[in-house]
């Protein structure tokens, strides 16, 4: 294999001759074994953009791209540093290139059945999803999210972190949501047929990313993946992104009997604060607990009935709709309850010093209000509250 590699890197490099004659070779490879001429064009590609890019010459994707399979077309000043790199070029580093070439991509891989949550507009945080493609361009090194507002276009090595999570709602009625555009259409039945469609239980399957920004920040960006792409989205984003993505295990609450909860008869008021709000700092003696109450769509934020986080014996959080709460706990054993028309809850350690994030999800019981408690990880929750309005409330009752 060695051979015909080295005599094809001097295509268009050396004499007349050697270009017939290479030529020659060129077909007989091409006919006896395709697959391993692609993948020296393959190579040569790998080689270029990373000489080039060591001469700071400034050459798009597509320009290395001819170069590598059309030598001749390499301007004259670069042919002959290029050609005496290439010779010296032992075969155990071409066999290293070849190895990376095979999993480098000629085209860009689109997937179509995205959303990306975003705020609806400027100067309303409210979260909203909205259709997209993400597009992985392996060659140009370029990760894409085609979007109508807020598209993504970046270079690979800006993603420094994802985070791969499952959540679980109410179908709702979002002008976003390609789901649920025709629900009245394809259930028979009328409205009430509608509203069941609308009602179903859903799970998303989402990707968060971190993006740095230019002065070195980083931004969030959540996607939302279709059930039948997220293993293949998983698969490239993790061959992307190496050692940058983890999956994030979404812990979900077990069902309580509410009416064994014994601050069930307490009452509250909730204030809806719509400017948005610093996040709470973590105390050396206290575990912070944040919960989000996620919301079917953006517009019913801040309405609708109390749902009431409660730790053991107390009310410790109460939110409606798309806001946001947080609670200071001393360390210990809880039994940590989200509780609407019924109950749902999990048992954990709480630490001093540690931070616990929460999101509760709206779901339906037939006609009345029902809620589920899961932890997240810190990230989806920070960002979920960054599109939430934040509760401000206070106990009214015994």
């Amino acid at each position: 294999m060695a051979a015909p590699a080295r005599a094809i890197y001097k295509t268009g490099i050396h004499s007349r001759t050697s270009c017939r004659w290479q030529s020659r070779q060129n077909t007989r490879v091409k006919e006896a074994q395709p697959a391993k001429a692609a993948l020296i064009g393959k190579t040569i590609y790998s080689y270029l953009e990373f000489h080039l890019s060591m001469q700071k010459a400034s050459f798009s994707p597509a320009e290395i791209r001819e170069y590598a399979f059309r030598p001749r077309a390499l301007p004259a000043s670069l042919r002959i540093r290029v050609s005496t790199r290439i010779d010296r070029l032992p075969v155990a580093a071409f066999l290293l290139l070849a190895a990376a070439a095979i999993g480098r991509s000629a085209e860009p891989v689109t997937f179509p059945d995205v959303m990306v949550r975003q705020s609806k507009k400027a100067g309303d945080q409210r979260l909203v999803d909205r259709r997209a493609d993400l597009v992985f361009d392996d060659v140009a090194q370029r990760l894409k999210v085609k979007a109508e507002r807020e598209p993504l276009d970046i270079d690979y090595a800006d993603v420094t972190k994802v985070i791969f999570e499952v959540t679980e709602h109410m179908r709702g009625h979002n002008e976003g949501a390609f789901w649920t555009a025709a629900a009245g259409s394809i259930v028979p039945g009328g409205a009430l047929a509608s509203e069941a469609v609308a009602a179903q239980h859903v799970k998303d399957y989402l990707c968060y990313l971190e993006v740095r920004q230019q002065d070195g920040s980083s931004e969030p960006y959540v996607i939302e993946v279709g059930k039948h792409s997220m293993e293949a989205v998983k698969a490239k984003m993790n061959a992307a992104f190496p050692g940058r993505t983890r999956d994030q295990p979404m812990i979900i609450g077990q069902k309580i009997n509410r009416h064994q909860l014994k601050d069930l008869s307490s009452m509250h008021s909730v204030t809806v604060l719509k400017q948005p709000r610093p996040m709470p700092d973590v105390l050396p003696d206290k575990a912070l607990v944040v919960v989000v109450e996620q919301t079917p769509s953006a517009r019913s934020s801040g309405k609708g009935t109390q749902v009431k986080l409660h730790a053991n014996d107390r009310v410790v959080a109460v939110n409606k709709q798309g806001t946001w709460a947080f609670a200071y706990l001393d360390p210990g054993e809880y039994l940590l309850v989200s509780q609407a028309d019924n109950a749902n809850g999990l048992r954990m350690t709480l630490e001093a010093g540690q931070e616990y994030y929460f999101l509760q999800n709206t779901l339906f019981s037939g006609f009345k209000g029902a809620t589920s408690l899961a932890r997240h990880s810190k990230e989806l929750v920070l960002f979920e509250a960054s599109g939430a309005y934040y509760s401000d409330w206070t106990r009214t009752g015994p």
